[in-house]
């Protein structure tokens, strides 16, 4: 059977007219939904994106070692969600003190962090308690030591700051999500050197079915409170698809200062990275869902005079 590309590809004019790459250039901000009926695309502005709460699903055995979160609200099921501190900040009063991490360009790296982890994560968004659209994401997080009286304790912050928690530019439908083929994958894309155009690809993990995952989206929703802050708003909640966590490299090859992007695509062709090479209104019509972040290092947090309270237990020791 022929994936919905190909089947677009052969209705295709045979002349495009200098297409854009879809990775050539930064993206508006927006976010678009895409695999609508009628191949209909909607957007989201993006600052109105950035005012839903945000959520992540704990692990199988119940702990995700966050130490960023100021509240939280457990469901009363087998899946238990915890809040991702100043997501939707200001609707949320008592977060004050937190940034918005949120991002859909870019993913900062502050100095004077030595490591940064991810991992895919399947990422649902919730309106009034309904499920509505399916996208790509990804935790970033930054593993911790605490030093106690009982010696060093690791946790880590998902919240680190302003642009530490991505999402994708580009969602889908549930319907696509549930297509069997549909699964995840995700690139490291370097920049070329001098005279060089393209700095080559790396796999950040392997290709994941998102059926098992679609498992757990299920359950949760069979056995959400009705009192569930998920009943009212918009919420995003994210489902983790690994329990390892892949380390980011910290420089280029040659020694260079990171400046990589990352692209996580969530679909149902069969080989993603071909994906890579598409312009964007052929990335659209393949009912991909899209995540896209440029990896840069910014200014130790440590020694920002805007650092606030929620934030120095993390920068003050590492600075």
């Amino acid at each position: 059977m022929k994936s919905k590309l190909a089947r677009w590809l052969l209705t295709w004019p045979l002349l495009i007219a200098e297409p854009s790459h879809g990775f050539a250039s930064p993206s508006s901000g927006d976010i678009k939904i895409v695999g609508l009926p009628g191949g209909n695309i909607e957007s989201l502005p993006g600052m109105y994106v950035q005012t839903f709460r945000r959520w992540i699903v704990q692990d199988d055995d119940g702990n995700n070692s966050d130490n960023d979160s100021t509240e939280t609200n457990r469901q009363h099921c087998s899946l238990q969600i915890e809040p991702i501190a100043g997501a939707g900040l200001h609707n949320f009063p008592h977060d004050e003190g937190w940034v918005d991490p949120t991002t859909t360009k870019e993913l900062w790296w502050p100095r004077d962090l030595t490591t940064l982890q991810t991992r895919p994560t399947l990422n649902v968004l919730f309106k009034g308690g309904i499920l509505s659209y399916v996208s790509m994401g990804l935790d970033v997080r930054v593993p911790h030591v605490d030093e106690g009286d009982d010696g060093g304790v690791v946790t880590s912050w998902r919240n680190y700051g302003l642009n530490s928690q991505p999402i994708a530019r580009q969602w889908t439908t549930l319907s696509i999500a549930m297509e069997n083929m549909f699964h995840v994958e995700g690139f490291l894309l370097r920049s070329g050197t001098e005279g060089e155009e393209d700095g080559g690809r790396e796999t950040l993990f392997p290709s994941l079915n998102v059926e098992p995952v679609l498992g757990k989206v299920a359950n949760f929703i069979a056995q959400m409170d009705p009192l569930s802050p998920l009943a009212e708003g918009f919420h995003i909640v994210s489902f983790p698809m690994m329990k390892t966590w892949v380390d980011l490299p910290q420089e280029n090859d040659g020694g260079a200062d990171t400046s990589y992007k990352i692209v996580c695509l969530a679909t149902s062709e069969p080989f993603a990275s071909k994906l890579l090479d598409l312009d964007e209104g052929l990335l659209e019509m393949s009912s991909t869902s899209v995540l896209e972040v440029t990896v840069i290092r910014t200014d130790e947090g440590g020694k920002s005079p805007y650092l606030t309270e929620p934030y120095k237990r993390l920068y003050v020791k590492s600075s």
